[in-house]
């Protein structure tokens, strides 16, 4: 069964509704390992990437013989999305209960703020998210709590860069969850996490437009690696998004000397997905350069 789960991952936004039915089926074989990564896949595809949070609720309800933990995670983030305010809180309060109540809280929370986000209730997450880091401590001193909420913050502002509606909440949410990414990294991972934060920053502005920070943010990318040791693969995207930015800025010097150095560390990749994919994005430069 665990098998098929990780398999549902690859096709979950191709062929949703196959993965869907398959779910639904497959919620009365799983033992006490499978549930966890079970619910996780099924609240992403059922709940935030098809909308069926009554379908999904029903699902889970059906599962009270198993672990009974991430359920009420995800029962309350479904009772929330179907706008049942008290059996949301319920389980919510149940989850709380599990172990470290700041951290489920947090993660239920932005649970509903994906939640929001699929639906297109933008504003809504926007708010939720805003009272969410109101309470969060900068600090916790809690080297895994710090990880879990980089982690989600991470997560939240790629799945944000590739939501087709640019309202001023979806661009207020993309610049809050990397610049939390980063300030989470920077108090509990290694240079590693924090140089990758700082291209996460560069690629969130890229996306809106304001270059000139995605050249600050991509040069103190580079700084990060230069300083600690060598990621020949992180400066180079790093390069390439900056180069990007020269571009747009009409500064032509400085994107050749960009894509020069990133063509340089490239040059010795042995791994042909990796180099297919520097291919990809340095065409997307290049196109950019072509003028219309």
């Amino acid at each position: 069964m665990n098998q098929k789960i990780l398999d549902g991952w690859t096709y979950h936004d191709t062929e949703t509704e196959r993965l869907v039915e398959e779910l639904k089926s497959w919620a009365t074989d799983l033992d006490s390992d499978d549930t966890l990564p079970f619910l996780k896949l099924a609240i992403h595809t059922m709940g935030e990437h098809q909308g069926q949070w009554q379908s999904l609720t029903e699902l889970v309800e059906t599962m009270s013989h198993h672990d009974q933990t991430y359920r009420h995670a995800v029962l309350a983030v479904c009772h929330f999305m179907n706008g049942n305010a008290l059996s949301a809180q319920s389980n919510e309060l149940n989850y709380m209960k599990s172990g470290d109540s700041l951290l489920a809280y947090l993660e239920i929370k932005l649970l509903m703020v994906r939640g929001l986000v699929f639906s297109g209730k933008y504003q809504q997450a926007l708010n939720l998210y805003e009272d969410i880091f109101a309470i969060v401590p900068a600090d916790s001193g809690q080297s895994d709590f710090l990880r879990q909420v980089a982690i989600i913050c991470n997560t939240l502002a790629n799945e944000l860069m590739a939501t087709p509606d640019r309202t001023e909440s979806v661009k207020a949410l993309m610049k809050a969850s990397a610049h939390h990414s980063l300030m989470f990294w920077s108090q509990c991972g290694n240079w590693v996490n924090r140089e990758r934060a700082f291209y996460l920053l560069s690629l969130v502005h890229l996306e809106l437009g304001e270059d000139q920070k995605v050249v600050e943010f991509a040069l103190e990318g580079l700084a990060v690696i230069e300083a600690n040791g060598s990621e020949p693969i992180d400066e180079a995207f790093l390069q390439l998004v900056l180069g990007r930015a020269y571009l747009n800025k009409g500064l032509s010097s400085e994107f050749e000397q960009a894509l020069e150095q990133a063509d340089k560390l490239a040059s010795q990749w042995q791994d042909e997905s990796l180099v297919s994919w520097y291919q990809e994005e340095r065409s997307r430069i290049q196109e950019d350069a072509v003028p219309a």
